[in-house]
């Protein structure tokens, strides 16, 4: 696997190898930091064939980004562990700590760590759901809509008419899949800001091959009757719609947030000295550029505290 021996210490493990992870090994290798990266290849853009709004790789495969984020950072003292992590454990005197990183068979001391291993989008239970998933059923509208600008664009779920206001911006065309019936309030909105609302439950996702996504419902409590609408592509805006990919910070005992994301202040700084978070698993940004900064500040602020606690 590697050469590591149990009693080397290193400076940082950063657990993600995505766009927060990628990028703050970046720049704690830019500090002169030894650093390990663990990436166990599974990434929450799974399913997308481009990420959009990223300045120099907007459209790219993010493939295509982590290859060369890689080979960036080869030059560094980085080296990139193709693994899962299956624990971690503080070790020593509050203040004066270290950790030991649980890997396969083998462990590392580090002086810190930073946690960018993002989430898992929790789909319901619709049939074609997970066949188009990435491709006419998305999650994030900044990512996404541009495309479908001027479209037909349909919401599903039950926070689904904040996300129908905010398309107005791509499209007048806007139908709100509720799931139930809005309230009276919700229905004046949607009149008012000329939105189209159906109630009834979600069945079925079909992709037609005119270029259409056909999204099937119910029409009665009996389920015998079924209609279908027509839209280009959907967003999904659920209730329940993401949990931690990992459960390294419930294992570590960090606080988390009443949405379930890892607790951080603005300096990525978690609830105990020497944790870092960064990306999606502290906030639910969607946008890999967001992950990214995340992952240089945590990393300027993790290299700050290696110099003030251990010496240099």
């Amino acid at each position: 696997m590697n050469n590591l021996k149990e009693n080397n210490l290193v400076d940082c493990c950063v657990i993600g190898g995505s766009a927060a992870g990628l990028s703050a090994a970046l720049i704690l290798g830019r500090c002169n930091r030894k650093v390990l990266v663990f990436d166990d290849g599974n990434y929450r853009n799974y399913a997308v064939d481009k990420m959009n709004g990223y300045l120099g790789y907007d459209g790219v495969d993010p493939k295509e980004f982590r290859t060369k984020a890689r080979k960036d950072l080869e030059k560094y003292d980085v080296k990139i562990i193709n693994s899962h992590v299956d624990n971690i454990e503080m070790i020593g005197e509050y203040g004066n700590h270290f950790f030991i990183v649980y890997y396969e068979f083998y462990t590392v001391k580090t002086k810190t760590v930073i946690l960018a291993t993002g989430l898992i989008d929790q789909l319901p239970e619709i049939e074609g759901l997970k066949e188009n998933y990435g491709k006419r059923v998305q999650h994030c509208s900044i990512c996404e809509m541009y495309e479908y600008k001027n479209k037909k664009i349909g919401i599903h779920g039950e926070l689904g008419l904040d996300f129908a206001l905010v398309s107005k911006t791509w499209s007048d065309d806007i139908t709100w899949f509720a799931d139930k019936e809005p309230s009276e309030e919700e229905k004046q909105i949607c009149r008012d800001n000329k939105i189209k609302v159906v109630w009834e439950k979600v069945t079925k996702f079909e992709w037609c091959n005119q270029g259409f996504l056909y999204i099937w419902v119910n029409t009665n409590k009996n389920d015998k009757i079924i209609n279908c609408h027509k839209v280009d592509i959907v967003f999904l805006s659920l209730l329940k719609g993401q949990k931690q990919r990992s459960k390294l910070a419930e294992k570590l005992g960090l606080k988390v947030t009443k949405e379930n994301g890892i607790e951080c202040n603005t300096e990525c700084e978690t609830s105990i000295l020497g944790v870092y978070s960064a990306g999606d698993c502290s906030r639910d940004h969607l946008l890999s550029i967001v992950a990214a900064s995340e992952g240089c500040i945590a990393a300027i602020n993790c290299s700050s505290y290696i110099r003030k606690v251990w010496g240099k």
